[in-house]
């Protein structure tokens, strides 16, 4: 995949399976929350708090981590790679404006989300907030 947009949001050459889906997203609707503060470097939001792209960049947002990829995202009916083709999205979708890392994550009380997640979700938050300047946002 080409990365879909430039720094200023602007479409160069899309995906054409995504060019749909890149428009509505980049118009976030009414509907759409503000992203909590809960500490002084790091947010809680969730799928519609980190598509408002503009939001998260007045807040100063640097690092997103998305602890809920959907396994079911699936392009001309492959399954398999589901989980992957949800990923790319994400990663084009945001390009170079913020650092990503996502996975699949299922709300079930009885998944281990720390057990399976922490390791991974650890390196990727100590790494941002070595940087001064950084701000992150979970989203679940």
């Amino acid at each position: 995949f080409d990365e879909p947009y430039d720094k200023d949001g602007d479409n160069k050459q899309a995906d054409p399976r995504f060019e749909e889906i890149y428009t509505l997203l980049r118009k976030p609707t009414k509907l759409m929350r503000k992203a909590i503060c809960v500490h002084d470097r790091i947010f809680l939001g969730g799928r519609k708090e980190i598509l408002d792209v503009e939001q998260l960049k007045d807040a100063g947002i640097t690092h997103i981590l998305h602890c809920a990829e959907d396994p079911c995202f699936a392009i001309d009916g492959n399954n398999a790679a589901a989980a992957d083709n949800d990923h790319l999205f994400w990663k084009q979708y945001f390009g170079e404006s913020f650092v990503y890392h996502g996975f699949v994550a299922y709300d079930d009380e009885e998944y281990n989300m720390i057990g399976n997640h922490w390791s991974h979700c650890q390196v990727f938050l100590e790494h941002a907030l070595q940087q001064s300047d950084s701000k992150i946002i979970i989203a679940c």
